[in-house]
This record gives C-alpha cells, structure tokens and sequence, in this order.
C-alpha cells in the first residue's frame, strides 16, 4: 500500500474533520513568542542548554508567569522565573 497515514487510514469525511477540529483548536491557544530572541540566546549560551528551551524560559519570564517541565537540568539551572515539574 503506497501512500501516508491519512489517506491509508482515514476516509476524506474522517480527515476533513480532523483537519477542522485541529484548526479550531488553534483560535483558542495563545501562541506565544520571546520578544527578545538576543535575550534567548544569550541566556541559552550562559545555561548551555537550547535556544528552544531558553525560549519557553524567556516567555515565562516575560508574560510574568512559572514555567512548567519535568526537565531536571534544566530546572536547576534557571534563576529569574519559578519553575515546577
């Protein structure tokens, strides 16, 4: 069987309204980005951990909220916001 996943599995209703349901969750996230990515990158350099975990750090930190992972190392090293796991 040639072919992806959807169009194996998935009838054009079912994927139609998979597709739909996915884009209707996107009116009610907040999708967020770092204002300052030389803030990000900075601070991923001095952590020695990613520009894409600095950036979730940066956010936090700029929206005046905790920050929320089970990523040990990472956790320990950040100072400027409150972090659980």
């Amino acid at each position: 069987m040639e072919g992806n996943y959807i169009t194996n599995r998935l009838s054009i209703d079912e994927a139609l309204s998979l597709l739909s349901a996915i884009r209707s969750s996107y009116r009610v996230l907040r999708i967020v980005e770092p204002r300052d990515i030389l803030l990000v990158l900075n601070l991923a350099y001095r952590l020695r951990v990613t520009y894409y975990d600095t950036s979730y750090i940066v956010i936090a930190y700029e929206v005046n909220t905790d920050l929320v992972t089970d990523d040990e190392k990472l956790r320990r090293r950040v100072k400027m916001v409150k972090t659980y796991s």
